[in-house]
C-alpha cells in the first residue's frame, strides 16, 4: 500500500501542468494543457517519440489536434514541455538561487538532493529511455539533444548559474565556470549514466576531457 502511494506521488510530480497561467478566467485552458501534458508523458513513455503522434495525444487528452498545436506548436516542443513539467517539479528553479546568507555546502547539498530526486524518478527515467530508444546506432542528434536539453543540459545550465552568482559574490574562485559545472554534474550523475542519457562526448562541453 505504501509503495502504491509513493508511486502515485512520484507520478503526480511528473504530470503537474507546466508553464505560466494564461491569466484569470481561463481555467479550462489550463485544464486542457495539463491533460495534454499528462497524455504526452504517458504516450511518449509507452510508444517512444517516433511512435507517438499528435493525433494520439489529442485523443488521449480528450481535445482536438488543433488545441494541442495551439498550446505547444509542434511535437518537439510538446516533448520538452512534458519532460520539463516533471523535471521542474522535482528540481525547482529556486534551488539554484544563490543566497548570500546560506552556507555554500548547504546550498550545494540541496542541489545534489534535487538532482538525486530527478535521477530516482521512475517515470522520468522511463520517459527518457523510451525516447532515446528511437536513436539509431550512430545516435540521432535531434532526439539525443531533446533529452539532453530538458535533462542533464538544463541541470548543467542551472549549476553554472548558481556558481556564477557565488563567484560574483566573492564566495568562490573559479576560472572556468562551465568546466566546473560540467564536472559537478558528472559527479552527481556518474559519467556512465551521463553518457547514456546525454551522449556526453557529443553534447556536453568538455565531455572528452573526463
Amino acid at each position: 500500500m505504501a509503495r502504491d502511494v509513493k508511486s502515485a506521488q512520484m507520478h503526480s510530480a511528473c504530470t503537474r501542468p507546466g508553464g505560466r497561467a494564461q491569466g484569470p478566467g481561463r481555467p479550462k485552458d489550463m485544464e486542457k494543457r495539463g491533460a495534454i501534458l499528462a497524455a504526452a508523458q504517458k504516450l511518449f513513455t509507452r510508444n517512444g517519440f517516433e511512435g507517438t503522434s499528435m493525433d494520439a495525444i489529442a485523443q488521449a487528452a480528450g481535445v482536438s489536434k488543433l488545441t494541442v498545436y495551439s498550446h505547444f506548436g509542434d511535437k518537439d516542443s510538446l516533448f520538452r514541455e512534458a519532460a520539463q513539467a516533471c523535471c521542474g517539479a522535482l528540481m525547482p528553479e529556486q534551488v539554484f538561487d544563490y543566497q548570500p546568507e546560506t552556507d555554500l555546502r548547504v546550498a550545494l547539498n540541496a542541489i545534489a538532493l534535487a538532482h538525486a530526486r530527478v535521477l530516482a524518478n521512475e517515470d522520468l527515467a522511463a520517459l527518457f529511455r523510451a525516447v532515446l530508444g528511437d536513436c539509431n546506432a550512430e545516435g540521432d542528434p535531434r532526439l539525443g539533444r531533446l533529452v539532453w536539453e530538458v535533462g542533464p543540459g538544463r541541470a548543467q545550465q542551472k549549476i553554472e548559474y548558481f556558481l556564477a552568482q557565488a563567484v560574483a559574490a566573492g564566495r568562490l574562485e573559479i576560472a572556468d565556470i562551465a568546466m566546473a559545472a560540467a564536472q559537478l554534474l558528472a559527479l552527481l550523475r556518474g559519467i556512465e549514466q551521463a553518457a547514456e542519457l546525454g551522449r556526453v562526448n557529443t553534447f556536453m562541453p568538455y565531455g572528452s576531457r573526463y
